[in-house]
């Protein structure tokens, strides 16, 4: 695959390994061509005022880094924000299934690491959800977002140009969702796409 750096955020000099024309898509559409775009998500359907959801995973080590965009919907209101050295513990709450966008007989697998079906992070296929003795003491906030009493608002749909974060490699991450508002609802979803680093 022939490559060439990208222009207004537009792929330009690569030919596209599914249609073989050349790329005339955003470097984000390329990915998810290329087998290098994930998404995995988690819905909460009755949630109280302060309620929370945590999606936890940790980057891979190396120059594979993961670009992800962060989005929300919500039915009465909530905020989300994402933890850069965020600790919980192991082998707790529940697995999201990590899906790869390009819907092949076999499809790629992400790099990026759990730890909820064992002690250690290692790439299996999902992120940690709720899991138990969450903590943000030291970390980082790197990222937030909120809605204030909306119905069925949604963070970030088609903005990845000003969303988007690249994450540090080997480091645990959390994007946190906190609603606002009694009888919510709330689906969180962590879309993102893996790139080596020139």
């Amino acid at each position: 695959m022939s490559s060439s750096a990208a222009a207004g955020g537009v792929a330009v000099g690569i030919v596209d390994s599914i249609t073989g024309v050349a790329i005339g898509i955003t470097n984000a559409h390329h990915e998810a061509h290329e087998g290098d775009s994930f998404v995995a998500c988690f819905v909460d359907e009755t949630m109280s005022d302060a309620e929370t959801i945590i999606l936890a995973f940790k980057t891979p080590a190396g120059t594979k880094r993961v670009h992800m965009l962060l989005q929300f919907e919500t039915l009465v209101g909530g905020s989300l924000k994402l933890w850069e050295g965020a600790t919980w513990d192991a082998q707790t709450g529940t697995q999201a299934v990590i899906t790869n966008r390009k819907r092949v007989t076999v499809p790629g697998s992400s790099g990026v690491l759990a730890n909820q079906a064992q002690a250690g992070f290692v790439a299996a296929g999902v992120v940690n959800a709720n899991p138990t003795n969450f903590s943000v003491g030291a970390a980082t906030l790197v990222k937030d977002a909120y809605a204030w009493g909306q119905r069925n608002q949604i963070l970030a749909g088609g903005a990845r140009d000003t969303e988007e974060v690249l994450l540090k490699p080997e480091t645990q991450y959390a994007a946190v969702f906190a609603a606002i508002g009694n009888s919510n609802k709330a689906h969180v979803i962590l879309n993102w796409y893996e790139h080596t680093d020139l």
